[in-house]
C-alpha cells in the first residue's frame, strides 16, 4: 500500500471521528434541553394544582360556614364577593382566588350570608 493511500484513510477515520463526537454533543444538549423543559412544565403543574386544592379548600371551609379560610402555607388566597340578584335567599356569590408562586386559581361558589361566623 501506497504512504499517500494510507495517510487518506487516517484523514477519513479522523473526520468520522470529530463528526461523531459532534453529533453526541447535539444529541446530549437536545436531551439536557428536553429534560430540563419537562421539569419546568412539571412544576408549573404542581403549582397550579396547589392553588387550585387551595381555592377548593377555601370554598369548602366558607360554605360549612367559617368565617375566614385556614391560611396555608406557601398560597395566598383572596374572598371577593360578586354582586348578584341570582342568589338564593341567606347566599352570596364569592369568587376564591388562589396564588401558589405566582400560578393562580380562581371558583365561584355560594356561601352563607355571614357576618362573624353567624348567619344573618
Amino acid at each position: 500500500m501506497k504512504a499517500s493511500t494510507k495517510q487518506s484513510r487516517r484523514g477519513f477515520l479522523l473526520i468520522d471521528m470529530v463528526i461523531g463526537l459532534l453529533l453526541l454533543a447535539v444529541m446530549t444538549t437536545v436531551l439536557a434541553v428536553g429534560v430540563r423543559s419537562r421539569q419546568k412544565g412539571s412544576a408549573h403543574l404542581t403549582d397550579t394544582r396547589a392553588a387550585l386544592r387551595s381555592a377548593e379548600a377555601a370554598l369548602y371551609e366558607l360554605q360549612a360556614g367559617a368565617p375566614a379560610p385556614t391560611s396555608r402555607k406557601d398560597v395566598a388566597v383572596r374572598i371577593i364577593d360578586q354582586q348578584s340578584d341570582t342568589a338564593p335567599a341567606g347566599h352570596r356569590w364569592v369568587r376564591v382566588e388562589a396564588t401558589c408562586n405566582g400560578r393562580s386559581a380562581s371558583l365561584y361558589g355560594l356561601i352563607p350570608s355571614t357576618n362573624g361566623g353567624r348567619q344573618r
